[in-house]
């Protein structure tokens, strides 16, 4: 069944149809996620912002240790289809050459960050909106040629499940929500031993350092929201600016190596949870 939806798929390809399927598996796409987490948590909504980034990085990190213990090769790896080749803004089909295929990466992420998403808000209009965009996520990376279908539902469902949990954990038990995500990063370690793809490790320290930032953050910081648009527009601006700052900083400074990404991720998320917001109040953003 796998090998004949991925081949119906394949056999109706054209340029339009792969533009469209490359702006759908972005829906998915790590840069887009994380966009919108740092917006709805600096600036929006800073619990729905936690219960996003919880179950996106926790999603993450999940899908890298299951992907690293099966070690499924994916469709076009084993001449099932060829993938659609592509690298562009919206999507890439060729730096993932050397990664697995179960679960679905894209799939699960997109599970875990609009799974919360609906799940924080209740409505069932959000919900049918989030059902509709996985499932485009979903079918994307099928159209692609990059994942069997096994892999992309097995995905949305864990991702699903993810976002759920945060969903819950962070409304019920708000307090020690940010202690049980740290204790999910520090078990994640045990699934680096062996691990082959950076993204692992990259997943696993941005789990650290993200729960260390979210836990000073509410003992010692604890912003709030701001009431003009431009403090808003303010603090996303300068969260991101130093972000991107760090982590180009740091890739330059540390060795090219699995420990020293992990190290590095730690440090850019700790920073963007911890240190970001505590530039708020002197900067009166």
């Amino acid at each position: 069944m796998d090998t004949l939806i991925l081949q119906a798929l394949e056999s109706v390809r054209c340029p339009f149809l792969t533009a469209i399927f490359c702006l759908f598996t972005f829906l998915g796409d790590e840069l887009l996620l994380t966009a919108v987490i740092a917006v709805v948590y600096y600036a929006i909504n800073k619990k729905r912002g936690e219960t996003l980034m919880m179950a996106a990085l926790s999603s993450a990190g999940i899908n890298g240790a299951i992907k690293d213990a099966v070690r499924r090769p994916r469709p076009f790896q084993k001449g099932v289809v060829k993938a659609v080749k592509v690298e562009n803004l919206l999507a890439s089909t060729t730096s993932i050459e050397g990664s697995y295929s179960f679960p679905s990466g894209h799939s699960m992420n997109a599970g875990g960050f609009y799974g919360a998403f609906a799940s924080s808000l209740r409505k069932k209009a959000v919900y049918a909106v989030c059902a509709v965009i996985l499932l485009l996520v979903m079918t994307s990376r099928l159209y692609l040629g990059v994942h069997y279908p096994s892999d992309v539902l097995c995905g949305a469902l864990l991702g699903v499940g993810v976002g759920i949990f945060w969903a819950w954990m962070n409304e019920k038990h708000t307090a020690t929500a940010p202690y049980i995500y740290l204790a999910v990063g520090a078990l994640l370690c045990v699934s680096l031993f062996g691990a082959e793809s950076e993204d692992s490790f990259k997943a696993v320290g941005s789990i650290i350092g993200s729960a260390v930032g979210l836990i000073i953050e509410r003992r010692y910081i604890q912003f709030e929201m701001p009431k003009k648009w431009w403090k808003a527009a303010l603090r996303v601006a300068l969260g991101v600016a130093i972000i991107l700052g760090l982590k180009a900083g740091l890739k330059v400074v540390f060795p090219n190596e699995s420990l020293f990404h992990m190290l590095r991720y730690f440090l850019v998320m700790g920073a963007a949870t911890g240190v970001v917001p505590f530039l708020f109040k002197p900067l009166k953003i």
